[in-house]
Parts: structure tokens; sequence; C-alpha cells
């Protein structure tokens, strides 16, 4: 009988079996030491003693967070072998900020395991991002780099997302911003929240007024995505016009 059949029966008698399917989910691994995980979950404002350890996720995230540099840098110096330094920096120092990791970890759903103490809103905190990050070096510690790297290709540096920050890099808002600067037009940019999407984010519109006149329009779960995407066909409108 192997290992992973017998981690899977073992699972029937498990008390946290819950969140041992939950970090299956999250993760795709079996984990093996079940209390990397548990830690990974824990804020230092709601750390416990074991063994009079204190258990927190403070030393996992730094962990994580060296990984996921590393990682990902690797990443991007093969996807790009023509591009220097700089660029990749910037593209790594996006594709790890706090607000893209916050926004991974949330659409996983994180935050339902996170522990914490305070009246806080966690979501508008570094906590879920804090928490992937030690997800990752949980990972890393139980089932070993290459494992770790598959979870960080999938969940947070697959090529999609990468795609999709290297758009966000290009600055349309402050190009169109430039033009009407230069042509001495008045450029003007509505945005409006419009609801919440299925995964309970909250959703905005953006539209882009030149003269008055409406050049573009964008929808995104954050007001600059919806200013990016509506810059961007507002300059495409402009680029036909010269």
């Amino acid at each position: 009988m192997t290992n992973r059949i017998k981690n899977l029966i073992k699972l029937f008698f498990r008390k946290e079996r819950k969140f041992y399917f939950f970090v299956f989910k999250a993760s795709g691994f079996l984990p093996c030491d079940v209390d990397l995980y548990k830690e990974a979950f824990v804020h230092k404002s709601a750390m416990t003693k074991v063994d009079g350890r204190s258990v927190y996720n403070e030393r996992l995230e730094y962990l994580g967070d060296a990984v996921l540099d590393m990682v990902v840098a690797d990443i991007l110096y093969h996807k790009y072998p023509e591009a220097d330094e700089g660029f990749m920096s910037r593209m790594r120092a996006m594709i790890v900020s706090r607000e893209l990791l916050n926004q991974v970890s949330m659409n996983m759903g994180l935050v339902e395991w996170i522990k914490y103490s305070g009246a806080i809103s966690i979501t508008k905190t570094h906590l879920p991002g804090d928490a992937l990050e030690a997800l990752v070096a949980a990972i890393y510690l139980d089932k070993g780099l290459s494992k770790a790297v598959k979870f960080i290709r999938k969940r947070i540096a697959s090529d999609e997302q990468i795609e999709q920050v290297l758009v966000d890099m290009v600055d349309y808002k402050s190009q169109v911003i430039q033009w009407g600067q230069k042509h001495k037009a008045e450029v003007e940019f509505h945005v409006v929240e419009t609801g919440r999407t299925k995964e309970s984010r909250t959703s905005f519109e953006c539209v882009v007024k030149i003269y008055g006149i409406k050049r573009g329009e964008g929808h995104g779960v954050t007001k600059k995505k919806a200013e990016q995407m509506a810059a961007e066909k507002a300059l495409g409108y402009l680029q036909k016009c010269e």
C-alpha cells in the first residue's frame, strides 16, 4: 500500500480532515505535516503555545517570501531571455506585490482559515497575502522545492497571470493624459462601482471622455484595471485619428 493511499485512509479518522481537504484543494498536494499548514494560517495576534514555543506564521511568511522571489525570478529569467534586469525586476515586484498576493489569496479562499484577533476587516489588510506566502513555505518544507515551484506556477505566476501583469505595466492612463496635455484637450476619467462579482469582489466601470465625448470604456475588479482598460481603448481611438 502506497503512502498516498495510507494518508487518504487516515483522513477519515482525523479531526482536522476538513482543513486537510482544504489544503489539498488549495495546493494540489496531500499534506504530510499538517501542523506546518496550520501554522501558516495563524497571525501573531492569535498565536498559541505548543511545547513552550510560540506558534504563528511570521517565520513561514519570511521563508515563503524568499522562495517566491527566487521562483518568480527564475520563471521570468527563462520566459524573457532578451529582457534586461530592470524589466524583470519590475515584473517580479508586481507579481509578488501585496495587492496581487492578497487577491490570489482571497480567490483561493484562504481568508476563511486565517486565525487572528481584533475587530478588523481582514480583506483590507495584508493578512491574506502573508498567509499565502506562509503557505508557499509550508509546501516547500513539507513537499520540497519542486512542489513549491509547481504551486507558484499554477496559483501565482501562471502564464496568464504574467501576461496580465505585463499589460498592467503599460500605463495607458498616463499616455492618454499626456496626449491631452500635448493637444490641450480636456480628458476625464469617470469611475463608478457597479456591484460585485460571483467571487464577492467589488467591480468597477470606467468611462474616458475626451472633449466631453466617450472614447473608451472598461471594467475590472479594481479601479485601476477599469481605468487601464478604458484608457487602452481611448488610446486606440486616438492613434487611429492621428
